[in-house]
């Protein structure tokens, strides 16, 4: 089975945030990449359905859960408060991009970043699962840069 990393790069210039490392002991598990054409359900009144709009851009979708055991079910109960808000972007605000490490030294980026949910699953004690979602643009073999 390969390792798995990942790297959240936000828009406001801070530090680098590892969101899984299962070579530091995270188990990550649940990932899933899709892609989502864009396009809309546009009400149309009087109609009986609604018009189909191809706005013809996609976004890729990617979710993944990663659980760690913190050693002491303080720094889980203090990790399971505290995580969300450290994500540079909380939700939204800017945008960013993922980095993804593999153990065959494979690194990939996926642009354009935005999350849409980090929820904690489970805090059992001293282990928290959590699950990440983000909307984002394309992948890249190339880091990119943040304005």
């Amino acid at each position: 089975m390969a390792s798995v990393k990942y790297i959240w790069h936000g828009g406001d210039g801070s530090a680098p945030l590892t969101l899984g490392d299962d070579m530091a002991g995270d188990k990550i598990s649940g990932e899933r990449p899709t892609l989502s054409p864009g396009g809309e359900s546009v009400p149309s009144f009087g109609a009986a359905y609604a018009v189909q709009v191809n706005h013809e851009n996609r976004s890729n979708i990617k979710s993944w859960r990663v659980e760690r055991d913190h050693g002491m079910v303080a720094a889980a109960r203090q990790f399971k408060a505290d995580h969300p808000g450290s994500i540079a972007n909380n939700i939204g605000i800017s945008l960013g991009f993922l980095e993804e490490w593999d153990n065959s030294g494979t690194i990939r980026y996926l642009t354009n970043c935005r999350f849409t949910k980090i929820d904690c699953l489970t805090w059992d004690g001293q282990t928290t699962i959590f699950q990440y979602d983000v909307q984002a643009g394309p992948y890249s073999s190339q880091a990119p840069t943040i304005p």
